[in-house]
């Protein structure tokens, strides 16, 4: 058994009960079953994401003057999708819109090497395990709106947070980030949970700066068209701490008022190296202005889309012969990507 900090904060509140956690602890759900979906039967103020903003309401209420970091971490949102309590049934499934793509599932796709249908094709025999796979109309409408519901649950934790940031006297000296790892693919092109092709529902996360320094020089709030990626989040991080950027840190400030647009780099190893480490799977993307290309590992195949009038990236511009110069041209800025982020350490990688 997984042992943890929550496991054991979760057993002093149920006095050496078991855990109530897994399907085969679920509550009766006049919805019936479906693949990731089950009533939890740990209540509201016992899940996880209410345990993550007890703990840092409880460190925040013991700080002193002295600087802190704190990483208030949500396993949620996340499969499976059991949201406790009143935010199981929050949002209806009936009034939640469908992706415009599901329509256009991947698995029909002949656009593709076979290695990136192989982890689909995984999934659909056992949708239960953490692979993405195909669903119905009525299970990707319940699985958004139950996402919703763990959304919701977050935010209201994150209430209390930043009120216990005011009643702590530094909601006004503390930088608060926002962001998320990764998306999922939420019905986009028939499928959800997430690995496989890098739609934006799944490569493109929330990052929210807020600094009240900005606010205290009555700097208005803005939205910014740099791109930026997770390693960016220390390099900005530290700057604004006055700290010096170590070398050989990926990354960059992309808060600062002179941070240029540079293109993100997305590198995948794919699907087949969970269960062959040397497997040749891996995905490389880029993402820059208004376009995003794909290069699979030994195959000519790839992808080419462009997301203004395109935002579904239903139609693979790859082979079309119009477009051969943009493409050849975001290639060339990907190898250009690659080469500005490698590594810059002077300290020695391995030992000999």
């Amino acid at each position: 058994q997984v042992e943890g900090h929550y496991t054991a904060w979760l057993r002093e509140r149920l006095n050496g009960l078991s855990k109530p956690s897994g399907r085969e602890h679920a509550l009766v759900d006049e919805h019936g079953a479906a693949p990731q979906i089950w009533r939890t039967a740990i209540p509201e103020e016992l899940y996880p994401t209410s345990y993550v903003g007890e703990e840092a309401c409880r460190f925040l209420a013991e700080q002193d003057d002295t600087p802190f970091l704190l990483q208030v971490s949500f396993p949620d949102p996340h499969h499976p999708f059991t949201p406790p309590g009143k935010y199981f049934d929050m949002y209806n499934p009936a009034n939640i819109e469908l992706p415009n793509s599901f329509s256009h599932p991947t698995g029909a796709r002949t656009d593709l090497p076979e290695f990136m249908l192989q982890g689909y094709q995984v999934g659909d025999k056992n949708p239960d395990a953490y692979w993405p796979f195909h669903a119905d109309e009525a299970t990707v409408r319940r699985m958004i709106a139950l996402n919703y519901g763990t959304i919701t649950m977050i935010d209201d934790v994150i209430g209390q947070i930043l009120q216990a940031l005011i009643t702590a006297n530094k909601a006004d000296d503390t930088v608060i980030c926002f962001m998320s790892d990764h998306g999922d693919y939420m019905g986009d092109h028939g499928t959800v949970l997430k690995h496989g092709v890098h739609t934006r529902g799944l490569i493109r996360v929330p990052f929210i700066w807020n600094d009240p320094a900005k606010k205290h020089n009555e700097v208005k709030a803005d939205v910014s068209e740099v791109h930026g990626s997770a390693i960016d989040f220390a390099p900005t991080l530290l700057q604004r701490a006055g700290l010096k950027i170590p070398v050989g840190m990926q990354g960059r400030d992309v808060v600062a008022k002179d941070a240029q647009d540079l293109p993100v780099l997305i590198e995948d190893p794919g699907f087949g190296v969970y269960t062959d480490p040397d497997a040749d799977t891996s995905v490389r993307s880029l993402v820059f202005e208004n376009w995003r290309i794909s290069v699979f590992e030994g195959s000519d195949l790839g992808e080419l889309y462009e997301l203004q009038s395109d935002p579904d990236e239903l139609d693979n511009l790859w082979n079309d012969s119009n477009q051969q110069d943009k493409k050849y041209h975001l290639l060339q800025l990907l190898l250009q990507r690659q080469i500005a982020l490698r590594d810059k350490s002077v300290l020695a990688t391995n030992q000999a």
